[in-house]
């Protein structure tokens, strides 16, 4: 790339690691990913001091924050609804199947909207790096698309089968989508907005059951909209 690596006693070491290793790559991988750095958070404890000394995070101070790939979008809805098919192998399915993304068929002539929005590659050449693009398809698909939508029905679903009242389904909602408890600000804050939202579909929805499932589904819909969710920190 035309720059001195700024790590180059690590190459050296990932070198000699494959080597030692017959050259096979699963070790190696597994190694990666397991380090305390491939596994640290994109918030240093010392922020401004590191920033200051390495700005770009060339030390790899700390991880850079990255949004999800395609695939991974679509198979984090279908996890958090607990609809996820994770058996392995078999033929390829349309994007309406709730298998894993890996096998959602590829046409040429209509290529699945959501995955297509999120810079999926075509699948009919190879693709060194994926592009990452910020575009208002993308937010339309996340707030309009029928999957998008036909997901956070089903996550409050789940939310409903497996809890009872807001302070409970506040709380899972938020670990099952966004793999974290919501501080007591966050909680206070989405129960005021989970109680709005009863208030205003009971105004057009002829029983309780279903003004409540319906602002369950909009938390849920917000919560999938939202960067936590989209984006690894």
């Amino acid at each position: 790339m035309g720059r001195p690596p700024s790590h180059p006693e690590l190459l050296d070491f990932l070198a000699a690691f494959l080597v030692e290793h017959d050259w096979q790559l699963k070790p190696l991988h597994r190694m990666i990913v397991t380090s305390a750095t491939y596994r640290q958070s994109a918030f240093h404890p010392q922020m401004e001091a590191a920033q200051a000394i390495d700005p770009e995070n060339h030390l790899l101070w700390r991880a850079n924050i990255r949004r999800l790939d395609a695939e991974q979008v679509r198979d984090a809805m279908l996890v958090a609804s607990g609809e996820l098919d994770r058996r392995l192998g078999g033929p390829t399915v349309l994007g309406k199947t709730p298998r894993r993304s890996l096998y959602v068929r590829r046409m040429r002539n209509s290529p699945d909207a959501l995955l297509s929005a999120f810079d999926t590659v075509s699948g009919f050449h190879s693709v060194a790096v994926r592009d990452r693009t910020t575009t208002p398809t993308q937010t339309l698909l996340m707030l309009n698309g029928d999957q998008v939508l036909a997901r956070a029905d089903a996550i409050a679903r789940r939310i409903e089968n497996e809890t009872q009242g807001d302070v409970e389904q506040v709380v899972l909602a938020y670990r099952l989508v966004l793999g974290k408890r919501p501080d007591p600000e966050q909680r206070e804050r989405v129960i005021q907005f989970l109680q709005a939202q009863y208030r205003r579909a009971r105004s057009s929805l002829p029983t309780d059951q279903q003004a409540a499932h319906a602002a369950l589904v909009d938390l849920c819909h917000v919560l999938i909209n939202g960067n936590a969710f989209l984006y690894v920190e």
